[in-house]
């Protein structure tokens, strides 16, 4: 029987999410006292690997062939989603499935209108978006032309996009299909002041590209 934890003040930081099928738990960070908290996987999410979270203690998990997961650690409890957004997202053009690298919430899973957004990886870098209330509409994907995508992130509503290499910033504006589906219906760059970055950074930091929001703002 799973027990219910209490959902802790602080962000938790996930030390690994991957799973090689045998761990029952996830070790977890608290920034608090420096601790590590030892959190039991509902059955859901096992053997699956966590590519994103929303406050309250929700994430996503994947496994292969891309079998998407909304659940949350602390109750044990999943959105349900259709049989549709629970697939595959897509094909790539080159005939190889898609590799989910995150999923972003644009609220808590559990209210109609919560959207979530797919990072994807394989050749081509793709957006894919669907509506947890929305079981007829599936993944819509959206190419970005151009750069790779290298972060994605839900900020006082809008989606924003961060280039892999250049670091260049993108919004993204979306609407609804006739199935109530979100798709992605315009994309603007963005002006962002630039610091001096080193000429070189080594592989890892110059091929390492993170978008979050900090006090009201973006920060890359």
């Amino acid at each position: 029987m799973f027990q219910h934890l209490a959902s802790p003040a602080f962000p938790l930081l996930l030390l690994s999410g991957n799973d090689r099928g045998t761990a029952r738990e996830k070790h977890l960070h608290y920034p608090e006292d420096s601790g590590i908290l030892q959190v039991p996987i509902p059955s859901m999410l096992r053997n699956m690997r966590l590519c994103g979270s929303y406050d309250g203690g929700w994430v996503s998990a994947v496994a292969t062939p891309s079998k998407v997961v909304i659940a949350n650690l602390f109750f044990g409890v999943d959105v349900v989603l259709s049989t549709e957004q629970q697939r595959s997202i897509a094909v790539t053009r080159h005939g190889g499935a898609q590799c989910i690298s995150k999923i972003i919430f644009s609220e808590v899973p559990t209210s109609s209108n919560c959207i979530l957004v797919a990072l994807t990886i394989h050749l081509d870098h793709k957006m894919a978006l669907c509506r947890v209330s929305c079981p007829n509409g599936g993944w819509s994907t959206h190419s970005f032309d151009g750069e790779l995508l290298g972060d994605i992130v839900f900020h006082h509503g809008e989606i924003y996009g961060v280039t892999k290499f250049s670091k260049n910033l993108f919004k993204f504006d979306i609407c609804v299909n006739k199935d109530g589906a979100p798709v992605v219906v315009a994309t603007h760059p963005m002006d962002v002041q630039r610091p001096d970055y080193p000429r070189y950074l080594g592989w890892f930091m110059s091929n390492a590209t993170y978008i979050f929001g900090l006090h009201g703002k973006l920060a890359i």
